[in-house]
């Protein structure tokens, strides 16, 4: 008899969940449920529960709050129609159901709804309320546990909305950072190869593209990248986001940054990397890029470091970063320095010693060795 009561209350929760359930909680579809009773012979009666969709389809779930009183709706249809208030039928019903109910809440409803924005977290306040009633109407009908937090999910997803709005924003901030350096061309910017040497702070001409960026803790200035740049442009972003952040945000936001700057190294390197084997302008952005990286990671600790909140400053480092950077730089330049002594090598060997260059084919040749070391 048990069995056969499971099988019957498991095709009516499937059924129920397909043509009621899922219709009901499909966010921006509001439908409201109406229970009409049908006189039958002998005393007895036909209980209906009609779906009406919303004749205003501007109306909007913000809050939760139609989706979840049109479940409870249900769950009451249920609890007394078809498990006749019986308790241990409206559990066994609840177990075949809850699970599918609310992970359709949260990818249809509840995911949707996570702030885009910090400044709007604390909106989500009404939602957290609103789920929260839910749940307590579920327990009280015992459509689900009271003591078991496991069925307390849709609670749980919502209280935790500021690690969905970070994760979400973590993604986003990858992402864009992905598409910069897989888009930058690596060509020395127009405005920066005229004739005028780039000064910094002596009265002299200076470029003022933002391909030109001073270097903190160096006299010098250096023309980056526009990835480069627009990297650092993220990530100052991010950082000042941190600043105003709760605590659990902040440190997302943390990762996220350092993640950022790590992805110049994963993806830069491999994708010039026939460049790198020659001498071009591609290696000196390259180059310059790095040490630009390398002191704007130092400076993080002196711009922002302070006003982290005060719960992640122990953990929040970027220093450890900069090294790697710097080291980069450095190889780059040795190894544009070795290529150019190989090269200067091998175009004086052509001249043979410069020897007989009264002869035509040793004038040539010592002609040719002189040009080429001009050009290195």
């Amino acid at each position: 008899v048990v069995g056969i009561l499971d099988y019957g209350l498991a095709k009516v929760a499937d059924l129920k969940i397909k043509y009621v359930i899922s219709p009901a909680v499909s966010y921006g579809s509001p439908i409201t449920f109406v229970e009409e009773l049908n006189p039958g012979p002998e005393k007895m009666s036909e209980a209906i529960l009609r779906m009406v969709p919303s004749v205003d389809d501007k109306i909007e779930n913000v809050d939760g709050k139609t989706i979840y009183s049109g479940i409870i709706q249900v769950v009451k249809f249920i609890h007394k129609r078809i498990c006749l208030q019986n308790g241990s039928w409206v559990r066994c019903f609840g177990r075949l159901t809850w699970p599918r109910i609310s992970e359709l809440i949260i990818s249809n409803f509840l995911s949707k709804v996570v702030p885009e924005d910090a400044s709007k977290l604390a909106d989500f306040q009404k939602i957290i309320d609103h789920t929260s009633e839910f749940e307590a109407a579920l327990k009280e009908m015992m459509f689900i546990s009271a003591s078991d937090n496991k069925d307390a999910r849709l609670s749980n997803f919502a209280e935790n909305v500021e690690v969905h709005f970070a994760s979400r924003k973590k993604t986003e901030i990858l992402a864009k950072a992905r598409n910069l350096l897989l888009q930058c061309d690596f060509a020395v910017p127009q405005e920066s190869t005229g004739k005028d040497p780039i000064c910094k702070n002596d009265g002299m001409a200076v470029d003022s593209s933002e391909h030109v960026v001073d270097l903190l803790f160096m006299s010098e200035r250096c023309v980056v990248t526009k990835a480069a740049s627009q990297l650092m442009k993220l990530v100052h972003q991010i950082l000042q986001d941190i600043c105003l952040s709760s605590t659990r945000v902040a440190f997302e936001f943390y990762h996220a940054a350092r993640d950022a700057i790590l992805l110049y190294e994963a993806i830069v390197p491999v994708k010039l990397e026939r460049q790198l084997e020659g001498i071009n302008q591609v290696a000196v952005l390259m180059h310059n890029d790095c040490l630009y990286l390398s002191q704007e990671i130092l400076g993080f600790a002196f711009e922002y470091h302070s006003d982290f909140p005060s719960s992640i400053k122990e953990h929040a480092v970027f220093a450890d970063m900069a090294p790697r950077f710097h080291l980069m730089a450095e190889e780059i330049l040795q190894r544009q320095i070795q290529i150019v002594i190989f090269n200067l090598r091998e175009a004086l060997d052509g001249a043979d010693g410069f020897q007989n260059t009264h002869q035509i084919q040793q004038f040539e040749s010592a002609k040719f060795s002189i040009e080429q070391v001009t050009l290195l």
